[in-house]
């Protein structure tokens, strides 16, 4: 007769941000922190994002597809006509989430920042505007 064994519990992977560089928010069963090199982001700048998502048990989820949109629009026309630039973000393991990329032109201002959530035909979006990204 087989015996059951307790699977242990997986701790989720850190941001390698500062604390007060990162963005976390939660929605009903699950957190979203998101950090960004260099911070804070700005279009068309080479740059890392990095997300880490976790269950509201505490559990990494790492088998989601998370993609970050930054919406930019011209200088003091903000929101006027934004336009969004979208990176999909690649799992590491441990419910984080990768990119090195350079998204969107430079002379566009940053707006906002989306990252939606895709797992089991559900679909989270978290957003997050410029001005809630605190200074360095």
């Amino acid at each position: 007769m087989a015996t059951a064994s307790a699977v242990a519990p997986v701790t989720p992977a850190a941001l390698r941000c500062e604390a007060a560089e990162q963005w976390s928010q939660t929605q009903s069963d699950l957190t979203l922190s998101v950090c960004f090199e260099p911070y804070p982001p700005r279009l068309g700048i080479l740059t890392t994002y990095e997300a880490v998502v976790v269950s509201s048990a505490g559990q990494p989820l790492s088998d989601a597809t998370v993609e970050l949109t930054m919406v930019g629009g011209m200088a003091r026309m903000e929101g006027e006509h934004d336009e969004d630039f979208s990176v999909t973000l690649e799992s590491q393991g441990a419910g984080l989430y990768t990119a090195r990329a350079r998204v969107g032109p430079t002379d566009l201002v940053l707006t906002q920042v989306r990252v939606e959530i895709r797992r089991d035909r559900q679909l989270r979006t978290f957003s997050v505007f410029a001005d809630d990204l605190p200074p360095p």
